[in-house]
């Protein structure tokens, strides 16, 4: 700590004295004199201890800390970035059963939510054999495109159990689609992967692994970071200011 204050001497013009036995530190620089606390060494510690848990520093990160210390629509962009991936979980976690040994292929599928009124009336329209009316076919031939631009195992919905696995996964694509969305404004701006190239399968799997990093990254000026910083101030705060800088490249701005 004394090569610090000597630094802290040449870099400001001050002299300081330091009482280890009083833990206060005496400061004399050109605006007048004045006398700061020892910081409490467990918090800062923490605070230290809490800010290495961080194996590298990411452009992401710096992204999410900033919003979290802007707070408010900043903020809640991330939340609902993980509100969405652990929604797109829960649905895709639904349809496992179901979709288990079934190959579903659209022709179109950037266009898949285009087929949900069709399918919908699919399921009341489609004859025991899986055929569609021939009055049917005359009058909505958006039906018959519909039905023949979907297959399922190879072959066209032969049923309504048949219609519904379409829906259910024309839906799956849509919250899929929305958690990319998200994903991509926040994370693929900033070197991270598109959403849709995590994984072919299932995406939201491995986006539900970055949760905890969000959060964290969140928490360090938002929350936790805030009340270890108040808990080590002793009037120290270039101390744990300079901790921060040199993870994130940046001083942190809480309300102390």
């Amino acid at each position: 700590m004394q090569d610090r204050l000597k630094r802290i001497e040449q870099l400001k013009g001050w002299t300081i004295h330091n009482r280890p036995i009083e833990k206060l530190i005496d400061v004399d620089g050109l605006n007048g004199q004045f006398t700061i606390f020892y910081p409490k060494r467990d918090a800062l510690q923490a605070l230290s201890a809490y800010v290495h848990e961080f194996s590298s520093i990411d452009s992401w990160m710096k992204s999410a800390a900033v919003d979290g210390k802007n707070g408010g629509s900043y903020l809640h962009r991330w939340e609902l970035l993980i509100e969405q991936i652990e929604a797109t979980c829960r649905y895709a976690e639904t349809l496992v059963e179901e979709q288990f040994g079934v190959e579903i292929v659209f022709a179109q599928p950037d266009n898949a939510s285009d087929l949900k009124t069709s399918f919908e009336a699919l399921k009341n329209v489609l004859g025991p054999n899986g055929k569609i009316p021939t009055i049917t076919r005359m009058f909505h031939k958006d039906y018959v495109a519909a039905h023949e631009s979907v297959k399922i195992n190879g072959k066209l919905a032969q049923s309504t159990a048949d219609c519904d696995l379409v829906l259910h996964a024309i839906e799956l694509k849509e919250v899929r689609q929305k958690c990319a969305t998200y994903w991509d404004e926040l994370l693929a701006t900033q070197g991270v992967p598109e959403f849709f190239e995590l994984d072919a399968s299932s995406p939201e799997r491995i986006a539900h692994n970055w949760i905890p990093h969000i959060q964290k990254v969140s928490e360090l000026v938002s929350g936790r970071l805030c009340k270890a910083e108040r808990e080590a101030d002793g009037g120290w705060n270039s101390i744990r200011s300079d901790i921060w800088y040199q993870h994130f490249g940046f001083r942190p701005v809480c309300n102390l």
